[in-house]
């Protein structure tokens, strides 16, 4: 383990949600495309391409709906596993200046990522498939709030943590 703490996992966080959320749309948005013209081939010579497809490909399409909370849940799991991170990991209270300084710019990072979320948003073609995003809209949307609220409360439970281990400042 580093002895530095947790800085570059918030980072990673905001990273994580932002990449999956996009590729899963362009997952889906690729599986429903593929879907739609597979299904639109015209029939001839006895080979009926779209009652094949709505065999196998439309099952994929119907799973796929499902997929739009693997970024939510990747994005929990991986808040609390900062948290147990902050809390397991051996720390000296000379990092934590250094931590809180990182977790000011990754809260300003967020803010970016935020708004390139949101115009990524609106956008035609990947916006109606993030649409079905609704949960992970909302966490994306007010990214610099999860962002500052997850660093603080492991900043306050590495300090509680270095208490218990009986360090003092």
């Amino acid at each position: 383990m580093n002895k530095k703490g947790m800085a570059v996992e918030l980072l990673l966080f905001v990273m994580i949600g932002i990449f999956l959320a996009i590729f899963l749309a362009g997952w889906i948005y690729a599986v429903d495309l593929v879907n739609t013209n597979l299904i639109n081939i015209p029939t001839n010579n006895n080979i009926n391409v779209s009652q094949a497809t709505q065999g196998t490909f439309s099952y994929l399409n119907n799973a796929s709906d499902e997929i739009a909370f693997l970024p939510v849940f990747f994005m929990v799991a991986y808040m609390l596993g900062i948290f147990a991170y902050c809390y397991y990991s051996p720390k000296s209270p000379v990092w934590f200046l250094f931590y809180f300084m990182f977790n000011i710019l990754v809260i300003i990072l967020s803010i970016y990522v935020s708004n390139a979320y949101e115009s990524i948003l609106s956008t035609k073609v990947i916006g109606e498939t993030l649409a079905q995003f609704s949960t992970t809209n909302m966490i994306m949307s007010y990214l610099p709030v999860w962002t500052t609220f997850i660093g603080f409360i492991g900043l306050l439970i590495m300090v509680s943590s270095y208490y218990r281990e009986g360090g003092a400042i």
